[in-house]
C-alpha cells in the first residue's frame, strides 16, 4: 500500500520532471508495489511543446504528409517511444536501428534523471525495494538475502534496500497540444 508520504514523493517528482521536460504533463504510477525493482509509469505529453522543444515541426509535418486529420487519428494510442509519434511509424531495430537508439536515448534520460531526483528524496517517500523488509527479501531473493547476513544470521545488510527505479510504459499525446499543430483540418 503506497503511504501519504510516498504519494507526496511521486507528486513532487513529478512537478521536478515537468521542470526539465517541460512537454511531460502529467506521470501516472502504475501499481507501484507490483514490482520488486521497478516502477513503470505512463505519461502525458503535449506534442505541441514536444515539437518546438525539439525544433521537429517540419519532419512532423513530413511524417504526416501536413495532414492534421492523419495526425489527430494517429496519436490516439500509446506509444512507447515519444520520438516514434514525431519520426516514424513503430520504432524497431529491423526497420530502423539509428531511429531506435536515437528514442531509446530520451526514455534512458527521463527514467535516468526521474531516478536521479526519486533517490534524492527523504526514504519515507520513496519505494524502495523488497518493501525494505528483510522477510520479503528472503522470500523472493534467497542468495541476496543470505550475503546480508552476518557471521551471526541476523540481517545486517540495509543498504541492499535501494530506491526503485522508473520505467517508462506509455507516452499518451493530450489531444489538444496537437490540435491545429498542422495547419487545422
Amino acid at each position: 500500500m503506497v503511504t501519504p508520504q510516498q504519494e507526496k514523493g511521486f507528486r513532487l517528482l513529478e512537478k521536478l520532471i515537468r521542470t526539465k521536460y517541460p512537454w511531460i504533463v502529467k506521470l501516472h504510477i502504475r501499481n507501484p508495489e507490483k514490482y520488486t525493482y521497478t516502477i513503470s509509469l505512463d505519461i502525458d505529453v503535449n506534442l505541441k511543446r514536444f515539437v518546438d522543444t525539439y525544433d521537429l515541426l517540419d519532419v512532423l509535418r513530413d511524417r504526416f504528409d501536413n495532414d492534421q486529420e492523419n495526425l489527430d487519428h494517429f496519436i490516439q494510442t500509446c506509444w512507447s517511444y515519444m520520438y516514434s509519434v514525431v519520426i516514424s511509424g513503430m520504432i524497431t531495430k529491423e526497420t530502423d536501428e539509428e531511429r531506435l537508439k536515437y528514442a531509446t536515448r530520451l526514455n534512458e534520460s527521463i527514467e535516468q534523471y526521474m531516478y536521479l531526483v526519486y533517490s534524492k528524496l527523504p526514504r519515507e517517500m520513496t519505494m524502495i525495494t523488497f518493501d525494505g523488509d528483510p522477510e520479503v527479501l528472503r522470500d523472493e531473493a534467497p542468495t541476496l538475502y543470505q550475503m546480508a547476513l552476518n557471521n551471526d544470521g541476523e540481517f545486517t545488510r540495509y543498504e541492499v534496500f535501494e530506491t526503485k527505479h522508473f520505467s517508462i510504459g506509455c507516452y499518451t499525446v493530450i489531444p489538444e497540444s496537437s490540435r491545429d499543430l498542422l495547419g487545422g483540418v
